[in-house]
């Protein structure tokens, strides 16, 4: 290596030490320091003055649930058991408590969720033009749902309970993950509190796609980190495998894809760009071939070439840049798409294409729009509740529990556990250098990368449930950077 080089090599690890911190530590900090402080001012806001002792001792309750979860104690004990049991426990808890909210909450699935049921009881009769309905959405949750209920029939039942096997595997997923980047008690406390997650726990009465992408999101992210540990091309293309079929369920599987790829790059320039370049062709041929089945079907059923499926970017890009809706889902941008779908004979490309640039144009004309950017933060990552508002749906958009003291309870601990797990996250991150560890920065970067996107989309509540399982990750981070300091100090 010649000595400039070599002092080049040495510049840039520099400029990474120096940059790391306020990247990874700083920055998520100050996000984060806000998210929570909305968090606990909406969970204020859900009980008002009249309520102040059932709030109060709802959230001693959880806080004490929380502490004893966060002791070091806890933590040794768990890293001298066999992890075996106590995950099959976990597991059964979690089984246990989502049937018995399918048994007692009777959730009819409306909007979105009742044009996913009706295109796969429609498959399961065999008539695959009814994935048209879709306007553009992915067709993998569909298309498997429809393949379960051709030899079981059609029933919501059998939806909620793939959702079930769908959350325990996400579970033990997260539970692979964290041991392996940080130890097998982090992994078990992480697997136990998402087990706990009451927006999660609710989803499961929802016929929705959100559990199988979390599924293949985990599974793609686990074999990606894998991958980066040992550099085999096996978990290389196993990641690109379950992200591909990701992008197959919802269309924002390309972003982890394009965070692993950048990621990658960041690890590896400028002493390895050859590597780096082979890397991404394996993992976007593992990636595409996994589509190739979706868009051969979409080319035989629109009876034309579709090679590549852009997914709805433009369209939610068009309702998130909505200054009179705040950026939420509105009828008046719906009505417009739908007469673009009518205009262009149902063609989702074109559509996307027409709804990108009215997004564009929006945001170079509107002055409105970064005062709009407060409220879409608050909106779509401080407020948890929204698996208890969608399981408490029936067929017609009314309630299923009307009654107020139930309501409370049900929103007041789904909302209070979040924030308490968002305070938990900020005093890690602003106690310890977590920077430091390669698998950090992975998970880090990939919520930057939603936290930015989120701030131009259209955004609901929901649209944060992907990301919990990696909130989960950065909190067993933290826990792991404690005991480590706490053992230093101990040598001494």
């Amino acid at each position: 290596m010649s000595r400039g080089t070599e002092t080049l090599n040495r510049i840039l690890d520099y400029q990474q030490l120096v940059t790391r911190p306020v990247f990874y530590r700083f920055l998520p900090l100050l996000i984060f320091g806000f998210i929570c402080a909305f968090a606990f001012y909406h969970s204020l806001h859900l009980f008002q003055y009249k309520d102040f002792y059932s709030w109060t001792f709802l959230f001693l309750y959880l806080g004490l649930g929380f502490i004893i979860i966060s002791s070091a104690r806890l933590r040794r004990y768990l890293d001298a058991i066999d992890s075996r049991w106590v995950m099959a426990l976990i597991l059964l808890m979690a089984a246990g408590i989502r049937i018995y909210f399918i048994n007692n909450l009777p959730t009819q699935p409306i909007y979105d969720y009742a044009t996913y049921q009706l295109t796969a009881a429609q498959v399961s009769q065999g008539n695959w033009e009814a994935l048209t309905l879709l306007e553009g959405k992915p067709w993998g949750y569909p298309l498997l749902l429809g393949l379960i209920y051709k030899p079981l029939g059609v029933k919501i039942l059998f939806a909620q309970y793939l959702n079930v096997i769908l959350s325990l595997i996400s579970i033990a997923l997260l539970y692979l993950l964290v041991n392996r980047l940080v130890g097998q008690s982090y992994g078990l406390l992480a697997a136990f509190l998402y087990a706990l997650l009451p927006s999660q726990v609710f989803m499961n009465n929802v016929v929705n796609s959100e559990i199988l992408f979390i599924t293949l999101v985990l599974s793609g992210v686990y074999f990606s980190i894998r991958f980066m540990q040992d550099y085999r091309w096996r978990n290389l293309v196993l990641a690109g495998v379950f992200l591909g079929l990701s992008q197959a369920v919802r269309p924002v599987g390309m972003i982890y894809l394009l965070v692993f790829m950048a990621f990658l790059f960041l690890q590896l320039f400028p002493r390895h760009l050859k590597r780096v370049v082979k890397y991404w062709a394996v993992i976007l041929l593992s990636f595409y071939l996994m589509l190739l089945p979706f868009l051969a079907m979409k080319s035989a059923i629109y009876k034309e070439v579709i090679l590549w499926e852009k997914g709805t970017f433009g369209m939610v890009f068009v309702m998130g840049t909505n200054v009179n809706s705040g950026g939420f889902w509105n009828q008046e941008d719906y009505d417009y798409l739908k007469s673009l779908f009518i205009k262009y004979d149902n063609n989702a490309e074109r559509v996307n294409r027409e709804a990108f640039k009215l997004a564009l144009w929006r945001l170079t004309r509107s002055e409105e729009f970064k005062f709009m950017v407060p409220s879409k933060i608050y909106n779509m990552w401080s407020i948890d509740t929204f698996g208890f508002e969608w399981a408490n749906e029936d067929g017609k958009g009314g309630m299923i529990i009307k009654e107020e003291e139930p309501l409370r309870t049900y929103r007041g601990v789904s909302q209070i556990f979040y924030a308490l797990l968002l305070f938990l996250i900020v005093s890690s991150i602003a106690g310890f250098p977590m920077e430091k560890d390669a698998g950090y920065r992975y998970v880090m970067l990939i919520f930057l990368a939603f936290f930015v996107l989120h701030i131009f989309i259209e955004i609901q509540g929901r649209y944060h449930m992907p990301l919990t399982p990696f909130f989960l990750v950065m909190l067993a981070y933290g826990w792991s950077f404690r005991d480590r300091e706490g053992s230093e100090r101990d040598s001494f």
